[in-house]
């Protein structure tokens, strides 16, 4: 696993259609890449939208979009690098297959997966993987692939490390992640109806959600007086409302280790499949309530959880406290400090 190239390439789709995590771990370790000057990183996608482009312009990560749709690895590395035989590639992406890894590296050696699922058998020299209880999962391996797991790799980008944070009473923020995410929230957003009836003070809501979205959520919530909805819009440094949350409600992804790092407490919800591994374990550590899939949570265990968090401060300091031990800020660089050592990086 050695290389005098100092090229890594991300393979990792985003959009619409997609959520942005995997986006996000890739920029993570592009930022923590880049403070070592002799590297140079790239992204190849299928999908690119402008919109993007502040969010990509601070990580100085070169993206390169296939002429064509590609699934998972199925693409010729010297089509757009030029010494691809000694370039470490590292893919964040479901699409990729066991057969697709195993004649990539016959081609180009150096291979990295992130991964959260450990749902196929993987031919690659690492395997990434954040998640809380990832140490549990049964990887399938074909070679003596380095095993980074667990939340001592969690992935943070540099806008969330260099935050502070300074929780506001009554304040909250809330996302779901990127996507087309309305069809599975609608039924949560119409709970808010019973809250608003039984609050006395007014709450606000820092709502992280595309403008495409915001056509469709905002009719369902306009009615409400006692709270106040702020929607954040195709912006993708959320950091200060983050910071100011006195609580969070959020799907189970990337963002739950966001939030426990700047010590915010969160309800949290499983909307995807591969968020169903740090979903459940959210309970057991104790920086927040998991309350399951969001397509069968009743109103009452909502409802009821919502006005815990709004009141129960003794509760929120515990899980707050436990949040920021629980996520160091340090795992980009440990990631990256084994790339180095694995394939011999040093300048």
């Amino acid at each position: 696993m050695k290389t005098n190239n100092k090229t890594i390439v991300f393979r990792c789709d985003f959009g619409s259609k997609f959520g942005l995590g995997h986006l996000m771990r890739c920029i993570a370790l592009s930022e923590e890449l880049q403070k070592y000057s002799y590297i140079h990183t790239v992204c190849l996608t299928n999908h690119y939208n402008e919109k993007y482009h502040e969010l990509l312009s601070q990580t100085a990560m070169h993206m390169i979009v296939f002429p064509e749709n590609t699934i998972g690895l199925a693409f010729n590395l010297e089509d757009y690098i030029s010494d691809p035989t000694s370039c470490i590639t590292l893919f964040d992406n479901y699409d990729v297959t066991f057969e697709q890894m195993n004649e990539y590296k016959k081609k180009y050696q150096n291979l990295v997966a992130i991964d959260d699922l450990a749902d196929r058998k993987f031919d690659v020299d690492l395997i990434i993987n954040q998640n809380i209880n990832a140490e549990n999962l049964n990887y399938k391996i074909s070679r003596d692939a380095k095993l980074l797991l667990g939340s001592r790799f969690v992935l943070l980008r540099k806008s969330i490390l260099n935050t502070r944070a300074s929780r506001i009473k009554n304040q909250v923020f809330m996302s779901f992640g990127g996507g087309d995410i309305f069809s599975r929230i609608e039924t949560l957003l119409k709970m808010f109806h019973e809250i608003n009836k039984k609050l006395v003070n007014t709450v606000y809501i820092d709502f992280a959600i595309s403008s495409e979205q915001v056509l469709m959520v905002h009719p369902l919530l306009e009615a409400l007086d006692k709270i106040k909805f702020n929607y954040i819009s195709n912006s993708y440094d959320l950091s200060s409302s983050i910071a100011r949350a006195d609580f969070a409600i959020t799907a189970a992804g990337t963002t739950v280790f966001e939030l426990a790092y700047l010590g915010v407490p969160q309800i949290t919800l499983i909307i995807d499949e591969n968020q169903r591994v740090t979903g459940e374990e959210i309970n057991n550590i104790g920086i927040g309530a998991c309350l399951g899939n969001i397509d069968k949570i009743l109103c009452s265990d909502f409802v009821g959880c919502f006005f815990e968090f709004l009141i129960n401060d003794a509760m929120k300091e515990k899980m707050s406290s436990r949040a920021c031990t629980f996520i160091n800020g340090e795992g980009a660089k440990e990631v990256v400090g084994e790339l180095i050592k694995s394939y011999n990086l040093a300048a």
